[in-house]
């Protein structure tokens, strides 16, 4: 049986919004080296794992350091397309809104019309999913959107917060983009909205896949992130992450009904 082909898709902000007053990491120099690091890691997975990587950026930065890599550290010669669609989003709509703006302009550029059995995976771009082939690997052999959903108990919020849609990475074909991800973004962040996109889609996926829908809400394994939060500068593989890992990597395999 042919496996299925899986792009990563990354998406970029390299010069946010200088209103835009919830980004910590606002640096365009340090994001910059930040999505350079993420990109050299994609490409490193070789063609046994990614056949192709679509980067999108929204704020028409310079991508010439980031189509170099693309020319000089990719061993396998995977394919990088760069998409750039400068964001006319209010800054008070949030990053979540323009996030899914910027995807649904790379939906219509490069994803509309491909085949159906073509498996994306959409990474915030700054961040390194260290054991995505595990998560690709593990994947359903049929979905439409496969995403972490998160309902904990108050007892463990400790653990993350509740009723939430973990957008840092997603899986989806193009059908279910179009069912599920295309035009999101009119219920994010918009006047009468909820703004946080996480706390947004959660419900929208939760009642698709109770009435059916080809959703997998939680992940086979626990993603293992390497990278830095750009709302506070957190860490995402300090200490504190890692034992909080280590607990929803025992509760997916021995309590897969917790979804911390």
């Amino acid at each position: 049986m042919t496996r299925p082909k899986n792009i990563i898709l990354l998406t970029a902000t390299i010069r946010p919004m200088a209103d835009n007053f919830s980004t910590a990491r606002c640096d365009p120099g340090v994001r910059r080296r930040d999505y350079e690091q993420a990109l050299r890691f994609y490409l490193g997975l070789g063609k046994g794992v990614v056949d192709g990587i679509l980067f999108l950026e929204n704020s028409d930065a310079d991508l010439s350091s980031l189509e170099a890599i693309a020319k000089t550290d990719n061993p396998d010669k995977i394919p990088a397309r760069f998409i750039q669609a400068l964001s006319d989003c209010p800054p008070d709509y949030g990053k979540g809104h323009a996030e899914l703006t910027l995807m649904d302009k790379g939906y219509a550029e490069a994803i509309k019309g491909q085949p159906e059995t073509t498996r994306y995976w959409k990474v915030t771009g700054r961040l390194i999913i260290q054991n995505i082939a595990a998560l690709i690997r593990t994947a359903p052999p049929a979905f439409q959107l496969y995403i972490d959903l998160r309902l904990v108990p108050r007892a463990l919020r400790g653990f993350g917060t509740d009723k939430w849609a973990d957008t840092r990475i997603i899986g989806f074909t193009p059908e279910g983009y179009r069912k599920h991800i295309l035009d999101k973004r009119q219920i994010v962040g918009t006047p009468d909205h909820v703004f946080v996109v996480e706390e947004a889609l959660f419900p929208v996926y939760l009642d698709a896949w109770k009435a059916g829908a080809a959703i997998e809400p939680r992940f086979a394994v626990q993603p293992v992130m390497i990278g830095v939060g750009a709302d506070s500068n957190k860490n995402y593989n300090d200490l504190p992450s890692r034992l909080k890992n280590s607990v929803r990597r025992m509760t997916r395999r021995y309590a897969p009904s917790l979804w911390l």
